[in-house]
């Protein structure tokens, strides 16, 4: 049998189990009576039904194993593989948003298994794109077949690169659940299904012309390997290299199909023949032209396109991010929750007012004296009063007269003399003063 690999990395969500944890579920967790587990709502939490035997089958291979799940929910994913009894398996645990790429440097670096010796397997060809940055070759079909049973073989081939096995999925993965590791098929058949039975019995018939086993991973980057295909960005560039290149060969054909008019006016009438050679050439160029347009055409569109797709990707992928982030944030509360908590804040208003009316109101003797008694008593107080002072009107001593200011005896100087009188006595003064 040839080696094994020293290292086996799981994806969690549709790998291990058929939800996303920080989306179809909701954390905390908890293990029932009954020994299931389930979420907060009550709902029953499920493995994949081959997923206990698959493990097995590599720790009895004696196969290091580890996690690798970029899910926002870390808390909760720590939390079912405990409840599930799964984290008896796992030497490593990398699970946290990102790339997968970072995962695996992490894995790398914790357990100095070099990457030709690691396999990974996960659901999403994101991540299997994502852990080819490290030169990973992908494998897409049934992992089960090709890396447990016996009948296919097993080992690592001398690969020199991470070897990537996609658990199959339908293409719908939030309307349809998917089936899981080896969709359901017993692992004791390794080939019981058409493609993976084209695939073992091309192996055996292989064995019986040459000496010697050849190991599955071979296989994964034989026959079954697939050619890695260009990234959006690349795309993008190429087509715009390929723009500028169209756009040179444009400027060059109106160039010489401006040389070519001038040709056929210099001739003219003079020389007929060269003049129609020379329009002749204008027009497969013109020709010429009107290709190159079109096709430039095609490729701004087609270059468009693909910018648009990946912005639209990138804004998905931030609102899927922002979604997660939300419900994360509105986790732990509810609207019967808030109603229950308002109708408290109210109840307990209502007391605090309760309380400082009751210490406002006067206590002790006052309260058993009758105001309108107290009335009565006053009113009989003022008639007494009054009583007493109407008995004793004669007795009161006169007052003593007021006492005026008395005339005076001197003569008071009259008032001031009219100003007519005082011209005539001025008059008369210097009359006698001149005589």
């Amino acid at each position: 049998m040839a080696p094994l690999p020293k290292l086996a990395v799981f994806d969690l969500d549709y790998t291990l189990w058929p939800f996303w944890v920080d989306t179809h579920v909701d954390p905390p967790f908890h293990k029932s009576s009954d020994g299931t587990v389930r979420d907060r709502q009550g709902r029953t939490i499920r493995l994949y039904p081959e997923v206990p035997e698959v493990l097995d089958r590599f720790r009895g291979l004696g196969v290091p194993m580890a996690a690798a799940s970029r899910t926002g929910e870390i808390e909760g994913a720590n939390q079912l593989l405990e409840l599930l009894d799964l984290d008896r398996y796992f030497v490593q645990r990398e699970i946290y948003p990102g790339s997968k790429v970072t995962h695996f440097e992490r894995l790398q670096q914790k357990t100095g298994v070099p990457f030709s010796q690691m396999i990974f397997f996960d659901d999403e060809k994101r991540n299997i794109v994502d852990v080819s940055k490290l030169g990973t070759e992908w494998w897409d079909g049934l992992w089960e077949a090709a890396a447990l049973n016996p009948a296919c073989g097993f080992g690592a081939g001398g690969s020199r690169h991470v070897t990537a096995v996609a658990s199959p999925a339908p293409v719908d993965a939030a309307a349809v659940p998917r089936e899981g590791i080896g969709r359901g098929r017993p692992l004791s058949d390794g080939c019981t299904l058409p493609e993976t039975r084209r695939k073992c019995a091309g192996r055996r018939g292989a064995e019986a012309g040459e000496a010697g086993a050849m190991s599955g991973l071979s296989r994964l980057f034989g026959r079954g390997k697939k050619e890695k295909g260009p990234t959006p960005e690349e795309a993008i560039q190429k087509l715009k290299e390929t723009e500028k290149i169209l756009t040179k060969k444009q400027e060059f054909l109106e160039q010489k199909i401006q040389q070519e008019l001038q040709t056929a006016k210099k001739h003219g009438t003079k020389n007929k023949r060269a003049a129609l050679q020379a329009l002749r050439r204008k027009k497969r160029l013109e020709q010429q032209l009107a290709q190159t347009d079109g096709t430039l055409s095609t490729l701004e569109f087609q270059r468009e396109a693909i910018e648009n797709a990946t912005t639209n990707a990138e804004v998905l992928r931030t609102m899927e991010l922002a979604a997660h982030g939300m419900k994360k944030a509105y986790q732990d509360m509810d609207i019967d929750k808030v109603d229950e908590l308002m109708a408290d804040i109210t109840e307990q208003q209502e007391v605090a007012q309760q309380i400082s009316d009751a210490i406002s109101r006067p206590v002790g003797f006052a309260d058993d004296v009758d105001e309108d008694e107290l009335l009565e008593e006053l009113e009989d107080l003022e008639q007494e009063e009054l009583a007493r002072e109407l008995l004793h009107v004669g007795d009161k001593e006169e007052e003593p007269p007021v006492k005026l200011p008395s005339v005076p005896s001197t003569h008071l100087p009259a008032g001031p003399a009219p100003k007519a009188d005082e011209d005539e006595e001025e008059l008369q003064q210097l009359a006698e003063w001149v005589s």
